[in-house]
């Protein structure tokens, strides 16, 4: 488990903005959906980022999902095809956990948050200032550029490469 998703409780995440959605959508197809990096995903890529996102439905679910998509065996999925299935409400209401925690600490939208405004949420949240917070959030700011991005939190929280 998470170290920060066991803090979490409750529901107390802002609304996101559509344009946050798609920062966020476009960043989780491409670092982690897209695995062979040539713009497109197939079933078996789609199917492990649903799956990652928390997606409960399984591989049944996410077969029923890329058939409505208008999808068959062997076709893929381009980055904008994912986006627009990704808006759909049911979709993005059964993958949004991560999205709707890093919504607490990206205050603008724009897909990346600060230490401090990544720490001042956590605790916000309930998740105490500690030494483990502390090297937690500044083993996600991999480009040591003092920011973190939706998707350094999201590859920590999922720890992925």
């Amino acid at each position: 488990m998470s170290f920060f998703k066991r803090w979490v409780k409750k529901d107390t995440s802002p609304k996101i903005s559509n344009e946050a959605r798609r920062i966020y959508y476009t960043n989780e197809f491409d670092a982690l959906g897209d695995m062979t990096k040539d713009g497109m995903v197939n079933f078996d890529e789609f199917m492990r980022l649903m799956m990652l996102l928390g997606y409960p439905g399984g591989r049944d679910g996410c077969k029923r999902i890329w058939t409505h998509a208008g999808k068959t065996d062997g076709a893929q999925m381009s980055r904008d095809e994912y986006i627009a299935l990704m808006f759909d409400k049911k979709i993005d209401t059964k993958t949004n956990k991560w999205r709707k925690l890093f919504a607490q600490f990206d205050q603008n939208g724009t897909g990346w948050a600060t230490k401090q405004e990544v720490t001042q949420g956590l605790e916000k949240i309930g998740i105490p200032n500690t030494d483990q917070l502390k090297k937690a959030v500044e083993e996600m700011d991999e480009d040591n550029d003092h920011k973190i991005s939706y998707i350094e939190f999201l590859k920590k929280q999922l720890r992925q490469p």
